[in-house]
């Protein structure tokens, strides 16, 4: 065999050395997966930060509050995606608004006191409410995608926006929440994304309570994440 020969042999015997060992059955391929995300929103009402930071050791605690009378299930949201993939979803109502009174000129039409003459219009100014439409509800977005060791990089944001009606029906207030970041989590694991806890307004004293004032309790919000395989 010429050097020539066995120089082009080598190379293909490496070549093939390589193609085998990026197939091995020890380093597969990184491949895309159904997954569910689930986003539970719970309202609190006198629970301790104690008992909240509980519920990431076990669904159960949820329940458990809300057996207590602590703590009431406002919504909960589940999206069946992939890794590497966007999700988007949106639950809640769109509420009109009145954002402002457009001055109309309406005609009138009445006879003249000369039955020779044709009938004289006139006009009626009048105003016209201007309403547009705002989005209510839990608004999520994100993606989730593998990373090393099993775990997920789960990109999400999520956006509550709530309605209070007491300053008019079609003037109301809003309130929106928003949050936005990357949590690493494992499959079938619970974490609390947010947690706000409103702690119980002051004292009250004799005289007020006998007047009628009443002390708010404590209560906040949890908003958490589940994962959970695809059945």
């Amino acid at each position: 065999m010429s050097r020539r020969h066995f120089v082009v042999a080598l190379f293909v015997c490496c070549l093939i050395a390589i193609t085998a060992s990026a197939q091995s059955p020890g380093q597969p391929a990184t491949r895309n997966h159904g997954i569910v995300l689930e986003v539970t929103i719970v309202e609190t009402t006198g629970a301790p930060q104690s008992e909240i930071d509980k519920i990431e050791a076990g669904r159960d605690q949820i329940n458990r509050l809300i057996a207590d009378g602590k703590a009431t299930l406002t919504a909960r949201l589940q999206v069946r995606t992939r890794t590497g993939e966007s999700f988007s979803a949106r639950i809640g109502d769109r509420v009109p608004i009145q954002t402002a009174m457009l001055p109309v000129l309406r005609p009138t039409d009445r006879p003249s006191r000369d039955p020779r003459e044709p009938f004289q219009s006139q006009g009626a100014l009048a105003a016209v409410p201007q309403i547009v439409y705002e989005n209510t509800g839990l608004i999520v977005e994100g993606m989730p995608t593998a990373a090393a060791d099993g775990l997920l990089d789960i990109r999400i944001k999520i956006e509550m926006t709530g309605l209070n009606g007491s300053t008019g029906s079609l003037t109301p207030s809003f309130t929106q929440r928003t949050f936005t970041d990357v949590v690493r989590m494992k499959e079938s694991e619970t974490v609390i994304l947010m947690s706000v806890n409103r702690p119980p307004g002051p004292k009250l004293s004799i005289e007020q309570i006998a007047a009628g004032a009443s002390n708010p309790a404590s209560g906040g919000f949890v908003v958490l994440l589940t994962t959970k395989p695809v059945q």
